[in-house]
């Protein structure tokens, strides 16, 4: 991929690549308290890990990426968590030109989790748009005192979903993960937490993954009720997208990661499975919530 005279975007691939994004990562994010070459135990994309910028052959920026195909209407996609993404003071004015080419392919799908106003208006410049401004934060008995009528809600069982929900929900079964099964006569729906956040000073998760939203929003109560009781988590964050709309939350409407996505997707199709939030420890900073 080429650029402007004396620069180049490459994608970052092979260890002398790995390396110098590993440089510029440690420089940009020193508060982090882990090593980010554990990125790279995931598995390359088609642009490798994602996007250097080469100035007169020295890396100045570089943006992290974990890819992920996932099937729509019968038709596999490509999924581009946009993750962690440091440009050198002098050259940001290459921010929006990195991540345009970056996210070029018209036929795949960028998301990115964030939040830093910085990173979301250069995500809008480039063809995102917001599915979630900021997060839900539920508490018990603040969406509802019991769930919809037959729902029950118990630890996923993975017997009772199809082969794909069965693979995702096994690939993210460790510690750091709560997966749930809700329950509503025949059907079974899968939701996925990730563990490590707080609301309120108290323990909470966020979201990963559910297939069904509205039957999610008619057991928040239950899921609540299991949540304390089996994990001891008290606060849940849910993306602001439209099949949760009108739930109430014990913060303000635009504060924590928003998530924006550039393609053409349903809102309610977006997940962040296999995305930073998985390869990366618990407290990396896109990822955190509180208050």
């Amino acid at each position: 991929m080429a650029g402007g005279s004396g620069m180049e975007l490459v994608a970052i691939e092979g260890a002398e690549r790995q390396q110098q994004m590993l440089d510029l990562l440690r420089e940009g994010f020193p508060q982090a308290r882990f090593d980010w070459a554990i990125a790279f135990n995931a598995p390359p994309g088609r642009s490798g890990h994602g996007l250097l910028m080469i100035v007169d052959g020295h890396p100045q920026g570089g943006i992290l990426c974990f890819e992920k195909v996932e099937t729509f209407g019968g038709r596999e996609r490509r999924i581009v968590n946009v993750s962690s993404w440091y440009i050198r003071p002098k050259y940001r004015r290459m921010a929006v030109r990195m991540l345009r080419t970056l996210t070029s392919d018209p036929d795949a799908v960028f998301t990115a989790c964030s939040p830093i106003k910085a990173a979301q208006a250069i995500g809008l410049r480039t063809g995102f748009r917001y599915l979630s401004h900021g997060s839900i934060a539920s508490v018990p008995l603040l969406n509802g005192f019991t769930a919809g009528r037959g729902i029950k809600v118990g630890p996923f069982d993975p017997d009772a979903v199809g082969p794909e929900h069965r693979r995702w929900m096994a690939d993210h079964a460790n510690p750091r993960h709560i997966a749930l099964l809700i329950r509503q006569g025949e059907r079974a729906v899968p939701a996925l937490w990730r563990r490590g956040l707080k609301v309120k000073e108290l323990p909470a998760a966020r979201l990963i993954f559910t297939s069904d939203y509205a039957l999610l929003r008619a057991a928040l109560p239950a899921i609540h009720a299991h949540m304390l009781r089996r994990h001891g988590i008290v606060g849940l964050y849910l993306p602001r997208i439209a099949p949760l709309e009108g739930l109430r939350s014990v913060r303000k409407r635009n504060k924590g990661p928003s998530i924006i996505v550039k393609g053409d997707i349903a809102d309610e199709d977006v997940n962040l499975l296999y995305s930073e939030l998985y390869y990366l420890p618990l407290g990396d900073r896109s990822a955190g919530d509180s208050g």
